[in-house]
């Protein structure tokens, strides 16, 4: 924490960090990193290692836990917190940041659709739908409605046949996927794929205007009960420049249910719902 700041300042700070991460509000105008169509016999190794790596999703719980440490880094100022998060699949996620006594002093749960924010230094709570923070903040809305919980587990909820095309990887890590839409043939996301050893490096992923708003790199993988799990990620591709790192430890798969993600106002502090 930079010095001079008062736990407003930590609290402000904190949830715009977390926001980022939620999601993931970014655009980028990088040059595209892959090159040749990968056609024939290739692709069809592509494909077939992409459908065991979905096959191998089977072993995972939907839903894990860890403690993550997030840090902002830019040009102009940087910042760190650490928390306890915990996820389910599709979208269910909930943070809580804590102060060095271990006290709450942010938490932040959503559904996918609603979120809340309870800030104990304020004495505030925000409840309202993520369509309309979307919208409130200029943001893709094409964003509430995707599996953004696997992008930070590593994972993929799209079938092979929604590979709309495959090419190769400018630094030969591997191949990129071109993914199409649960409902429709638009391209939402690419992904590098290692087919060699059946995992995601990289996604980027595209706002409803199929332009680029995020880079998702996985840099250290952690196997737990025949699972693997990213527990070093970056995001990255600021129009204003900046980086978002993610670490976690402690990664444990759990039988999370939906109720595990509520999330009670304390009584006595100012409520506040945006539609």
């Amino acid at each position: 924490m930079p010095s001079g700041e008062n736990k407003s300042d930590r609290s402000a700070w904190l949830g715009l960090i977390f926001h980022l991460l939620v999601v993931l509000a970014l655009s980028s105008c990088a040059t595209t990193p892959w090159t040749s169509l990968v056609e024939g016999e290739p692709k069809n190794v592509v494909e077939t290692s992409y459908m065991s790596f979905i096959s191998s999703q089977d072993v995972c719980r939907p839903g894990w836990d860890a403690e993550v440490e997030i840090r902002w880094t830019s040009s102009v100022r940087n910042f760190s917190v650490s928390g306890y998060c915990r996820m389910l699949a599709p979208a269910y996620l909930k943070f809580i940041a804590s102060n060095p006594l271990g006290q709450p002093i942010r938490i932040i749960a959503t559904n996918g659709k609603v979120y809340r924010d309870i800030d104990t230094v304020e004495r505030s709570a925000v409840t309202g739908e993520l369509r309309s923070w979307a919208e409130y903040h200029d943001l893709p809305l094409n964003l509430v409605s995707r599996t953004w919980v696997d992008w930070l587990g590593g994972r993929s909820s799209s079938p092979v046949d929604k590979i709309a095309e495959i090419r190769l990887d400018s630094k030969n890590r591997g191949a990129w996927l071109s993914m199409a839409g649960a409902d429709s043939e638009a391209i939402e996301e690419y992904i590098l794929f290692d087919w060699e050893n059946g995992k995601i490096i990289e996604r980027i992923l595209l706002d409803e205007s199929d332009q680029r708003f995020a880079t998702l790199a996985y840099l250290e993988w952690q196997e737990s009960d025949q699972c693997l799990y990213p527990v070093a990620l970056s995001i990255d591709g600021f129009s204003f420049g900046g980086k978002v790192d993610l670490r976690f430890t402690d990664i444990r798969q759990s039988g999370f249910e939906p109720v595990d993600f509520n999330v009670d106002i304390p009584v006595g502090f100012k409520r506040t719902w945006l539609p």
